[in-house]
């Protein structure tokens, strides 16, 4: 399945589901999660995850925007960077690495 491409005008909502990939190629996206305590702010370039059966709120702040949301195997099969996976982990409040006793 290819990517959805949407141009969000200024302080308007989009609603999305899980499993996917989403990337902002304009714009500042405010992005919240149903069940999370903290919502994001996403800006040209970066990305996050979202889960199966997370519901997940995009809104243009401070202008329009524009992010792309492809299906996570989608987004798998394009090749993601390997520094993807750790942003969206990141984003998610889970530590980076692993230290070893």
């Amino acid at each position: 399945m290819n990517p959805l491409s949407v141009d969000l005008p200024n302080h308007r909502t989009h609603r999305l589901s899980g499993p996917a990939h989403l990337c902002v190629e304009s714009g500042l996206v405010w992005i919240t999660i149903d069940g999370r305590p903290e919502d994001l702010l996403l800006a040209a370039g970066q990305g996050m995850r979202f889960a199966r059966g997370e519901a997940v709120v995009a809104y243009a702040l401070g202008g329009a925007a524009r992010f792309q949301v492809a299906p996570v195997a989608a987004a798998a099969a394009r090749g993601l960077p390997a520094w993807a996976g750790k942003a969206a982990a990141w984003l998610r409040g889970a530590p980076l690495h692993r230290r070893h006793a």
